[in-house]
Protein backbone atom coordinates (compact mmCIF):
# COMPACT_ATOMS: atom_id res chain seq x y z
CA UNK A 1 0.00 0.00 0.00
CA UNK A 2 2.68 2.18 1.28
CA UNK A 3 4.55 1.78 -2.44
CA UNK A 4 1.67 2.47 -4.30
CA UNK A 5 1.10 6.02 -2.44
CA UNK A 6 4.82 6.57 -2.57
CA UNK A 7 4.90 6.18 -6.75
CA UNK A 8 1.71 7.93 -7.07
CA UNK A 9 3.53 10.82 -5.02
CA UNK A 10 6.42 10.66 -7.75
CA UNK A 11 4.17 10.55 -10.78
CA UNK A 12 2.80 13.74 -9.77
CA UNK A 13 5.85 14.97 -9.06
CA UNK A 14 7.50 14.05 -12.32
CA UNK A 15 4.27 15.29 -14.11
CA UNK A 16 4.53 18.69 -12.74
CA UNK A 17 8.47 18.62 -13.48
CA UNK A 18 7.40 17.87 -17.35
CA UNK A 19 5.36 20.94 -17.38
CA UNK A 20 7.99 23.19 -15.99
CA UNK A 21 10.51 21.79 -18.74
CA UNK A 22 7.94 21.92 -21.54
CA UNK A 23 6.91 25.56 -20.64
CA UNK A 24 10.66 26.18 -20.40
CA UNK A 25 11.25 24.70 -24.29
CA UNK A 26 8.34 26.98 -25.41
CA UNK A 27 9.95 30.14 -24.06
CA UNK A 28 13.35 29.28 -25.26
CA UNK A 29 12.12 28.79 -28.45
CA UNK A 30 9.96 32.43 -28.85
CA UNK A 31 13.30 33.98 -27.06
CA UNK A 32 15.22 32.39 -29.70
CA UNK A 33 12.79 33.67 -32.55
CA UNK A 34 12.46 37.00 -31.31
CA UNK A 35 16.69 37.62 -30.75
CA UNK A 36 17.04 36.04 -34.53
CA UNK A 37 15.13 38.92 -36.19
CA UNK A 38 16.65 41.41 -33.78
CA UNK A 39 20.24 39.95 -35.02
CA UNK A 40 18.74 40.47 -38.57
CA UNK A 41 17.58 43.84 -38.25
CA UNK A 42 21.10 44.70 -36.86
CA UNK A 43 22.42 43.11 -39.87
CA UNK A 44 20.49 45.66 -42.42
CA UNK A 45 20.95 48.30 -40.70
CA UNK A 46 24.29 47.42 -41.03
CA UNK A 47 24.05 46.95 -44.53
CA UNK A 48 22.97 50.44 -45.11
CA UNK A 49 25.54 52.10 -42.74
CA UNK A 50 28.77 50.32 -44.49
CA UNK A 51 28.43 52.27 -48.30
CA UNK A 52 28.00 55.50 -46.54
CA UNK A 53 30.59 55.32 -44.51
CA UNK A 54 33.15 54.10 -47.41
CA UNK A 55 31.50 56.73 -49.71
CA UNK A 56 33.02 59.39 -47.38
CA UNK A 57 36.95 60.44 -48.02
CA UNK A 58 38.32 61.11 -44.85
CA UNK A 59 36.73 57.58 -43.10
CA UNK A 60 39.94 55.84 -42.57
CA UNK A 61 41.52 59.32 -40.82
CA UNK A 62 38.46 58.88 -38.58
CA UNK A 63 38.94 55.87 -36.57
CA UNK A 64 40.23 57.73 -33.14
CA UNK A 65 38.77 54.96 -31.36
CA UNK A 66 42.22 52.36 -31.69
CA UNK A 67 44.19 51.96 -28.77
CA UNK A 68 47.14 54.16 -28.29
CA UNK A 69 50.61 52.90 -29.48
CA UNK A 70 52.18 52.59 -25.99
CA UNK A 71 49.08 51.12 -24.58
CA UNK A 72 50.43 47.13 -23.56
CA UNK A 73 47.50 45.99 -21.23
CA UNK A 74 44.59 43.99 -22.45
CA UNK A 75 41.40 43.81 -21.75
CA UNK A 76 38.46 40.81 -21.86
CA UNK A 77 34.95 40.85 -22.09
CA UNK A 78 33.47 37.13 -20.81
CA UNK A 79 29.85 36.98 -22.09
CA UNK A 80 28.46 34.00 -19.98
CA UNK A 81 24.54 33.15 -19.14
CA UNK A 82 22.66 34.93 -16.38
CA UNK A 83 20.57 31.73 -15.32
CA UNK A 84 21.40 27.78 -15.87
CA UNK A 85 19.06 24.79 -16.85
CA UNK A 86 21.08 25.53 -20.85
CA UNK A 87 23.13 22.28 -20.30
CA UNK A 88 27.01 22.31 -21.19
CA UNK A 89 26.46 26.23 -22.28
CA UNK A 90 28.82 27.57 -19.94
CA UNK A 91 31.21 24.54 -19.44
CA UNK A 92 32.06 25.09 -23.21
CA UNK A 93 32.80 28.40 -22.45
CA UNK A 94 35.05 28.15 -19.38
CA UNK A 95 36.78 24.98 -20.77
CA UNK A 96 37.65 27.22 -23.85
CA UNK A 97 38.66 30.07 -21.57
CA UNK A 98 41.20 27.77 -20.01
CA UNK A 99 42.56 25.88 -22.84
CA UNK A 100 43.37 29.91 -24.34
CA UNK A 101 43.96 31.68 -21.69
CA UNK A 102 46.53 30.84 -18.28
CA UNK A 103 45.95 32.79 -15.15
CA UNK A 104 49.22 34.71 -15.50
CA UNK A 105 47.86 36.07 -18.73
CA UNK A 106 44.11 36.58 -16.61
CA UNK A 107 45.43 38.03 -13.85
CA UNK A 108 46.95 41.18 -14.62
CA UNK A 109 44.41 42.03 -17.79
CA UNK A 110 41.30 43.97 -16.80
CA UNK A 111 38.61 41.24 -16.83
CA UNK A 112 35.05 42.32 -17.58
CA UNK A 113 31.99 39.97 -17.06
CA UNK A 114 28.67 39.64 -18.81
CA UNK A 115 26.29 37.32 -17.01
CA UNK A 116 26.11 35.76 -13.46
CA UNK A 117 27.78 32.68 -14.43
CA UNK A 118 30.89 33.90 -15.66
CA UNK A 119 31.55 35.99 -12.47
CA UNK A 120 30.80 33.41 -10.38
CA UNK A 121 33.59 31.37 -12.52
CA UNK A 122 36.01 34.40 -12.61
CA UNK A 123 35.72 34.99 -8.83
CA UNK A 124 36.40 31.35 -7.81
CA UNK A 125 39.70 31.47 -10.13
CA UNK A 126 40.96 34.69 -7.63
CA UNK A 127 40.23 37.07 -10.52
CA UNK A 128 40.35 40.69 -9.85
CA UNK A 129 37.01 42.12 -11.99
CA UNK A 130 37.30 45.06 -13.32
CA UNK A 131 32.94 45.63 -13.73
CA UNK A 132 30.37 43.06 -13.44
CA UNK A 133 26.90 43.05 -15.67
CA UNK A 134 25.06 40.44 -13.75
CA UNK A 135 21.53 41.15 -15.05
CA UNK A 136 22.10 39.85 -18.11
CA UNK A 137 18.37 39.43 -19.61
CA UNK A 138 16.93 39.81 -22.99
CA UNK A 139 15.36 43.04 -21.99
CA UNK A 140 18.35 44.58 -20.65
CA UNK A 141 21.03 43.72 -23.71
CA UNK A 142 20.76 46.87 -25.08
CA UNK A 143 21.38 48.73 -22.08
CA UNK A 144 24.18 46.60 -21.54
CA UNK A 145 25.45 47.31 -24.97
CA UNK A 146 25.47 50.70 -24.25
CA UNK A 147 27.17 50.37 -21.13
CA UNK A 148 29.75 48.21 -22.76
CA UNK A 149 30.32 50.61 -25.30
CA UNK A 150 31.03 53.17 -22.81
CA UNK A 151 33.72 50.94 -21.17
CA UNK A 152 35.56 50.05 -24.22
CA UNK A 153 36.12 53.68 -24.73
CA UNK A 154 37.44 54.42 -21.18
CA UNK A 155 39.81 51.38 -21.74
CA UNK A 156 41.18 52.09 -24.67
CA UNK A 157 43.37 54.58 -24.05
CA UNK A 158 45.26 52.64 -21.83
CA UNK A 159 44.65 49.26 -23.44
CA UNK A 160 46.32 47.82 -26.27
CA UNK A 161 43.62 45.26 -26.89
CA UNK A 162 39.98 44.38 -25.88
CA UNK A 163 39.21 40.85 -26.41
CA UNK A 164 35.80 39.64 -26.32
CA UNK A 165 34.83 35.35 -25.24
CA UNK A 166 31.58 34.22 -26.20
CA UNK A 167 29.38 31.50 -27.30
CA UNK A 168 28.40 31.65 -30.94
CA UNK A 169 25.52 29.72 -32.44
CA UNK A 170 27.35 28.04 -35.23
CA UNK A 171 23.23 25.87 -35.57
CA UNK A 172 20.63 25.89 -34.13
CA UNK A 173 22.33 22.49 -32.24
CA UNK A 174 25.70 23.79 -32.22
CA UNK A 175 27.59 26.94 -29.83
CA UNK A 176 31.15 27.44 -30.38
CA UNK A 177 33.18 28.93 -27.80
CA UNK A 178 34.48 31.86 -29.73
CA UNK A 179 37.35 34.95 -29.27
CA UNK A 180 36.90 38.26 -31.34
CA UNK A 181 39.02 41.32 -31.23
CA UNK A 182 36.94 44.26 -30.68
CA UNK A 183 39.83 46.63 -30.23
CA UNK A 184 42.02 47.51 -32.12
CA UNK A 185 39.03 47.55 -34.53
CA UNK A 186 40.15 45.86 -38.27
CA UNK A 187 38.47 48.19 -40.61
CA UNK A 188 35.72 47.00 -42.20
CA UNK A 189 35.96 45.49 -45.53
CA UNK A 190 33.76 47.45 -47.55
CA UNK A 191 32.01 44.28 -49.27
CA UNK A 192 28.91 46.59 -50.69
CA UNK A 193 30.00 49.07 -53.22
CA UNK A 194 30.42 52.55 -51.95
CA UNK A 195 28.13 55.48 -52.56
CA UNK A 196 29.68 57.41 -55.11
CA UNK A 197 27.14 60.50 -55.20
CA UNK A 198 26.92 61.51 -51.98
CA UNK A 199 24.93 64.58 -53.21
CA UNK A 200 21.70 63.67 -52.01
CA UNK A 201 22.98 63.86 -48.28
CA UNK A 202 23.14 66.98 -46.50
CA UNK A 203 26.33 67.31 -44.04
CA UNK A 204 25.89 70.07 -41.93
CA UNK A 205 28.98 68.99 -39.99
CA UNK A 206 32.60 68.14 -41.62
CA UNK A 207 32.69 64.71 -43.13
CA UNK A 208 35.31 63.58 -40.66
CA UNK A 209 32.85 63.98 -38.04
CA UNK A 210 30.34 62.35 -39.77
CA UNK A 211 32.78 59.37 -40.51
CA UNK A 212 33.32 59.21 -36.87
CA UNK A 213 29.95 58.91 -35.96
CA UNK A 214 28.95 56.72 -37.72
CA UNK A 215 32.03 54.47 -37.22
CA UNK A 216 30.71 54.61 -34.29
CA UNK A 217 27.57 53.67 -34.26
CA UNK A 218 28.82 50.57 -35.84
CA UNK A 219 31.23 49.93 -32.79
CA UNK A 220 28.06 50.10 -30.68
CA UNK A 221 26.10 47.64 -33.40
CA UNK A 222 29.02 45.41 -33.00
CA UNK A 223 28.57 44.99 -29.11
CA UNK A 224 25.15 44.79 -29.38
CA UNK A 225 25.68 41.75 -32.35
CA UNK A 226 28.06 40.24 -29.87
CA UNK A 227 25.67 40.03 -27.14
CA UNK A 228 22.87 39.20 -29.14
CA UNK A 229 24.66 36.15 -30.53
CA UNK A 230 25.87 34.91 -26.97
CA UNK A 231 22.26 35.41 -25.73
CA UNK A 232 20.57 32.99 -29.05
CA UNK A 233 23.06 30.26 -28.76
CA UNK A 234 21.84 30.40 -24.67
CA UNK A 235 18.35 30.16 -25.90
CA UNK A 236 19.50 27.08 -28.16
CA UNK A 237 21.41 25.54 -25.48
CA UNK A 238 18.32 25.69 -22.94
CA UNK A 239 15.77 24.47 -25.61
CA UNK A 240 18.06 21.62 -25.99
CA UNK A 241 18.60 20.72 -22.72
CA UNK A 242 14.67 21.53 -21.70
CA UNK A 243 13.72 18.90 -24.63
CA UNK A 244 15.73 16.69 -23.00
CA UNK A 245 14.53 16.84 -20.18
CA UNK A 246 10.95 16.66 -21.32
CA UNK A 247 11.55 13.38 -23.32
CA UNK A 248 13.56 12.30 -20.06
CA UNK A 249 10.36 12.44 -18.38
CA UNK A 250 7.71 11.74 -20.96
CA UNK A 251 9.49 8.40 -20.44
CA UNK A 252 9.99 8.06 -16.89
CA UNK A 253 6.52 8.59 -16.93
CA UNK A 254 5.36 5.93 -18.89
CA UNK A 255 7.66 3.25 -17.15
CA UNK A 256 6.29 4.34 -13.71
CA UNK A 257 2.90 4.02 -14.81
CA UNK A 258 3.22 0.85 -16.07
CA UNK A 259 4.47 -0.16 -12.72
CA UNK A 260 1.85 1.49 -10.76
CA UNK A 261 -0.48 -0.46 -12.93
CA UNK A 262 1.32 -3.59 -12.53
CA UNK A 263 1.48 -2.74 -8.27
CA UNK A 264 -2.01 -2.08 -8.72
CA UNK A 265 -3.39 -4.73 -10.28
CA UNK A 266 -1.42 -7.21 -8.25
CA UNK A 267 -3.18 -5.45 -5.02
CA UNK A 268 -6.48 -6.13 -6.36
CA UNK A 269 -5.63 -9.73 -7.30
CA UNK A 270 -4.22 -10.63 -3.93
CA UNK A 271 -7.31 -9.03 -2.37
CA UNK A 272 -9.82 -10.96 -4.50
CA UNK A 273 -7.74 -14.21 -3.57
CA UNK A 274 -8.03 -13.37 0.36
CA UNK A 275 -11.47 -12.30 -0.39
CA UNK A 276 -12.36 -16.07 -1.88
CA UNK A 277 -10.58 -18.03 0.20
CA UNK A 278 -12.76 -16.91 3.22
CA UNK A 279 -15.90 -18.52 1.76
Amino acid sequence: MSQLIHLKQRIKSITVIKKITHAMRLISMSSHSKLKKQVNSLNTYKHHLLPILCGLEQYHQSQEINPQEDAKKTAYIIIGSEKGLCGNFNNLLFQYLENTLSPSQLSPATVITVGKRASEFIRKKDIKIYKTYNRFTQSKIETIAEQLYQDVLTLKKDHKQIICLYNFPQTFFLQEPTKEIVIPIKEYECTLEPLKNLDEYYWPQDSKDVSEAIFNSLMKLHILTLLSQSMIAEQSARFISMDSSTQNAENLLKSMHLLYNKLRQAKITKELAELSSSF
